[in-house]
């Protein structure tokens, strides 16, 4: 294994779901003693009590991963799943950069041989190394691909603009001797906070949204958003119609400071932080692979 696994038994300890039902509660109310008139009956406070409660959540962190497994497993035990089953690698985060260069990763120092010719946009300038996927440990999902690891390059547009067209994707294998140091990287003007993927294997269970109604953001209980390999694509809009199979997804990296551990590797945040990979509003840059090994994106946000 290149990636750390994540202990999901750990996690669901740290965010129980009942506990997180409870808590929901408690703070409707509260707000309703203090303030009477706030609610008008008490169908808009049990509806305020579900819009807090836990559903489906974009996944960058531990609590979201633990939090879309309860529910998962409560909405099956009422009644069993037949459809079908996709199984995924999911990945949350770890602030920083990775103890192994090659692992999936966002910003920082990328898996690039040293002395090869740095990415660059049509105008000639360097492209900013946005985030590299590292399928070695998802083989099994994916079959046979180009490389092992597909990097990511695009400038502002590309990220803040959603303008697919000014990204590009490279495969690389493993077992580069050299790798490009700091030194080597151009500055673009782009920084992103750097972090890494704690890997978790999942599933996607893209006929199940009846079983999930009575959740918030059902279909992300249905089907994992976020970064991930395999499974099935989470579109936010219209599927797009893109060359070949779907293979993988890059999504925006949002850690929440209202919630502990908005990082594998970190308890508390003190606020939203900046530099955050962040396609367009909260979107996802879908990728997929045509018959030659050619990859493309499609980026879609909210």
């Amino acid at each position: 294994m290149l990636h750390d696994r994540l202990d999901l038994a750990r996690w669901i300890r740290e965010f129980p779901a009942a506990q997180a039902r409870q808590a929901a509660r408690d703070h409707v109310l509260h707000r309703h003693r203090e303030d009477p008139g706030r609610y008008p009956n008490q169908e808009a406070l049990e509806r305020h009590i579900r819009l807090l409660s836990p559903g489906g959540e974009i996944v960058t962190g531990p609590r979201e991963v633990a939090l879309v497994e309860q529910l998962r497993e409560e909405a099956f035990s009422k009644r069993p799943y037949e459809g079908r089953r996709l199984a995924t690698d999911v990945f949350v985060f770890a602030r920083g950069e990775a103890p192994r260069r090659e692992t999936t990763k966002v910003g920082g120092l990328p898996y690039w041989p040293a002395g090869r010719a740095w990415p660059t946009g049509a105008n000639g300038r360097a492209l900013t190394f946005i985030a590299q996927l590292c399928f070695a440990d998802s083989l099994d999902l994916t079959g046979p691909l180009p490389g092992d690891l597909l990097l990511v390059f695009g400038d502002e547009h590309a990220v803040f603009g959603q303008e697919v067209g000014r990204l590009r994707f490279e495969w690389l294998p493993l077992g580069v001797p050299r790798l490009a140091d700091a030194q080597e990287i151009p500055e673009t003007g782009l920084h992103l906070l750097p972090c890494h993927g704690v890997v978790h294997r999942t599933a996607d269970f893209p006929d199940a949204g009846p079983w999930f109604e009575a959740y918030r953001h059902g279909s992300q209980l249905a089907v994992i958003e976020g970064t991930k390999i395999g499974g099935v694509a989470a579109w936010i809009q219209d599927e797009p119609e893109l060359p070949g199979r779907y293979l993988c997804s890059l999504g925006s990296i949002s850690p929440n400071p209202r919630h502990p551990f908005p990082y594998v590797n970190v308890s508390t945040l003190s606020e939203y932080e900046d530099e955050t990979l962040m396609w367009g509003d909260v979107g996802t840059v879908f990728v997929s692979l045509d018959e030659a090994g050619r990859a493309f994106g499609a980026t879609q946000g909210y």
